[in-house]
């Protein structure tokens, strides 16, 4: 893997307080650019959108929208130096993939969008923070294996998934979204729902996404690359997006399959009932034999904490250009009430609760239990 390789934590960051962290410049971040936060010092990958709205107070890093239809800049400025509880009501109303850093009683803060898409991964004890957990693991140039974690991965009981704010290192650690912390103590607390849930009728919370829909699309000036499968998750995408033609459609599978071949199908009807620009990408489900292959697989082990398909990161970046903006439907997943029904939770969540959405083995798992 050679010095500069553009793939290696693209679009990555790293904070680190002057002075405090035994900072070593590896070789995929000395490209990076530069700048002062005043206590702290952050380097970025020139891809990703960097934006000081006030000199050693307000930072913005990533891509982000005002879901009003305002300029997020001026929106975030402005509520900042009103009140801090201001500029907390504000960050409600902001969309996107990044991560905001803002001091507050005099020390730095960072909390990241909603959906936790911009990972922060921090080392309380050296004192610094980053995009990816093997990019900080390279910066502290030490390990120290959580034991439990790797244990639980072992027995299988996480869906292949980490609980909580653990990393398989014991000095690594993840913020997990709607939590602010302190670059300072580290310490993190709840910054979102503040209040108590106010309910809504079905058709005043349908208008209220509607209406944020439409001033977000008319914010972004890239065309859209968005999946189509069988699943609900992303008809409702194409549905709030009203099958709009000028964007790019697309669906990946293996023919062998039953569920993939399904979405192919609906997918290919959706795409000839509404005239959409669709595209179909077969997966050959042996990826990873040529040296090509095998290189890109080095890069996708080290952007991510855990493994997700090769393939299927492969197929996105040689079909698709760089200038599409790729749709997800993450939030939609999260905010479902399918889970509370499906795992038969109780009114009052309780910590059994929490660990059954995680897996039904996890539920019965004390060492799960003692994490929650």
């Amino acid at each position: 893997m050679k010095s500069g390789d553009p793939l290696r934590y693209r679009r990555g960051y790293v904070v680190f307080e002057k002075g405090a962290t035994p900072f070593l410049h590896t070789e995929p971040v000395i490209h990076w650019e530069a700048h002062d936060l005043g206590t702290h010092s952050i380097l970025h990958d020139p891809l990703l959108p960097f934006h000081q709205l006030i000199e050693g107070e307000l930072f913005l890093l990533g891509t982000a929208w005002h879901v009003k239809g305002d300029s997020v800049l001026k929106a975030l400025t402005e509520a900042y130096v009103t009140s801090f509880s201001d500029f907390l009501d504000e960050l409600d109303y902001v969309a996107g993939r990044y991560i905001v850093l803002y001091r507050h009683e005099g020390e730095l803060h960072v909390t990241q969008d909603a959906l936790g898409l911009r990972s922060v991964f921090y080392s309380s004890r050296f004192r610094c923070m980053s995009s990816h957990y093997h990019l900080l693991r390279e910066i502290i140039s030490e390990k120290k294996p959580n034991e439990i974690v790797l244990s639980l991965l072992k027995r299988k009981v996480t869906n292949n998934m980490i609980p909580g704010h653990f990393t398989p290192d014991e000095q690594i650690l993840m913020l997990t979204p709607n939590q602010s912390m302190s670059l300072e103590t580290f310490e993190w607390k709840r910054i979102f729902p503040r209040g108590p849930y106010i309910e809504q009728s079905v058709e005043a919370a349908t208008n209220e996404i509607e209406q944020a829909t439409r001033k977000l699309l008319g914010q972004i000036d890239s065309r859209l690359l968005v999946p189509i499968t069988a699943g609900l998750d992303s008809r409702t995408t194409i549905a709030l997006l009203r099958c709009e033609g000028h964007h790019q459609y697309f669906t990946y599978g293996l023919q062998s399959v039953k569920s993939h071949t399904l979405d192919l199908q609906v997918a290919e009807e959706i795409a000839r009932a509404y005239r959409l620009p669709h595209v179909r990408i077969p997966l050959k489900g042996d990826f990873g034999k040529d040296e090509d292959e095998r290189r890109f697989m080095t890069y996708l082990r080290k952007v991510t904490i855990r493994r997700h398909s090769f393939e299927v990161a492969w197929q996105y970046y040689h079909h698709f250009s760089d200038d599409y903006l790729h749709i997800r439907s993450n939030g939609y997943e999260i905010g479902r009430k399918y889970y509370r029904q499906a795992f038969s939770l109780t009114e009052a969540f309780s910590v059994t609760d929490i660990a059954r959405t995680f897996s039904r083995t996890a539920a019965l798992d004390k060492d799960v239990i003692a994490l929650t």
